[in-house]
């Protein structure tokens, strides 16, 4: 059926908001792909943010994500994260000369998850840092051997079909590793990441016990530089639970111990 002339004539139109320049709807586009029902993939959502985060120092703002937070409808968080996963990557091309493309484009979710572990930041030589020009500065610490040797995780190479670092549901486990010597080793040796996480499942039960307590130290003081708007609703009953755990374990020990000496 041909189209009537009311249809072409409809056709000849199209609806538009003409502006004078992007800047005009930069804000629009941020919160409708970033907070919005449109969203970008993280690697595109983490390019936007890394560029309105530079235009907001440029312009003197104090606290760049927190204000970027909240044009686009999300929290400090929501932006430091994708910002320092991404601002990460350029320091390794541009600083140290690595090859980063595959891992920006293809495996960014990925290497997001990673940078959100603590184990793995700590490795690397990145440590504290949460304001925009905490990150700036401690881009300066970051060992180039050891950001090489991740993102090479993050790569099939050498032969390998499949990369060291190949689901995103392993990287706790990854970060485990990397911060155990002789788990690390295996995992260089064999290239398997399986046989390494069951080095650190073998490790005596005394130095999983000083593991876990740096682990929670650590989580403390996280804990202390939170804002009160960034603390999940839910946290209350996590924490409780992790004392009860600790409580537990204290006691079982405290009571084989007794046992043995009666």
């Amino acid at each position: 059926m041909d189209p009537s002339p009311v249809q072409l004539a409809g056709l000849r139109e199209i609806p538009c908001f003409p502006i004078s320049s992007r800047e005009e709807v930069r804000a629009y586009i941020g919160f409708r792909h970033i907070g919005g029902l449109k969203t970008w993939p993280s690697e595109a959502k983490a390019r936007y943010l890394l560029a309105e985060v530079r235009k907001l120092v440029e312009l003197g703002v104090a606290d760049p994500f927190r204000e970027l937070g909240r044009r686009v409808g999300s929290n400090v968080q929501g932006i430091r994260n994708p910002y320092l996963a991404i601002r990460i990557l350029l320091h390794a091309r541009e600083e140290f000369g690595l090859e980063v493309t595959h891992v920006q484009e293809d495996r960014f979710g990925i290497w997001l998850r990673c940078m959100n572990s603590a184990d793995i930041r700590a490795y690397i030589g990145l440590c504290g840092a949460r304001t925009h020009q905490e990150i700036e500065e401690a881009l300066k610490d970051i060992q180039g051997d050891r950001l090489a040797e991740v993102l090479g995780d993050l790569k099939s190479a050498g032969g390998r079909a499949l990369a060291v670092l190949g689901d995103s549901r392993d990287v706790t486990a990854y970060g485990r590793v990397l911060e155990n010597e002789r788990a690390r080793a295996t995992l260089r040796k064999t290239g398997d990441l399986s046989l390494a996480k069951q080095v650190v499942e073998e490790l005596g039960l005394e130095e999983r016990a000083w593991r876990l307590t740096d682990s929670v130290k650590h989580f403390v003081d996280t804990l202390h530089r939170v804002e009160p708007e960034e603390i999940p609703g839910d946290l209350r009953e996590a924490t409780k639970d992790l004392a009860n755990v600790s409580r537990s374990a204290r006691d079982i020990v405290r009571g084989r111990i007794e046992d043995e000496r009666t």
